[in-house]
């Protein structure tokens, strides 16, 4: 009997997430410049637009805070493969069930190269609005 044969990602037949992504979001990434006195400009740019993604609830665990402890907030945000993400990138949760939503990646995965997998926390900066709205 031949072992069970799981097709690679890229495939015909490559096993996917995209059934599940329930939410619509943006990825903006960003980019900083120098100014006239060599100051740093923090100025967003949109690296992903009307993204499928699927986003848990926040974690139950517990943080460390000054004078106690605190919910974390921390979630993980899945993507189907094939994009690009960073740490500190946005993702701006515009449709879906936990939407509005502003997300800061903190650290990224892509299992065996099935789906992109970002740990996030709350963003609680301010973003442009997107060109064209």
């Amino acid at each position: 009997m031949s072992p069970l044969r799981i097709p690679q990602p890229g495939s015909v037949g490559a096993p996917t997430i995209a059934h599940l992504l329930d939410h619509i979001c943006d990825v903006w990434r960003p980019a900083e410049t120098l100014g006239v006195i060599r100051e740093a400009i923090r100025n967003p740019d949109i690296v992903y637009h009307a993204l499928a993604c699927a986003v848990n609830r926040k974690a139950a665990r517990l943080g460390t805070a000054e004078g106690g402890l605190i919910p974390e907030g921390i979630r993980t945000v899945y993507f189907d493969r094939g994009i690009t993400l960073e740490e500190r990138d946005v993702i701006s949760l515009t449709a879906g069930p936990e939407a509005p939503a502003l997300l800061e990646v903190e650290s990224r995965a892509y299992p065996r190269g099935h789906h992109v997998e970002a740990t996030v926390s709350e963003f609680h900066g301010k973003l442009p609005a997107p060109e064209g709205s």
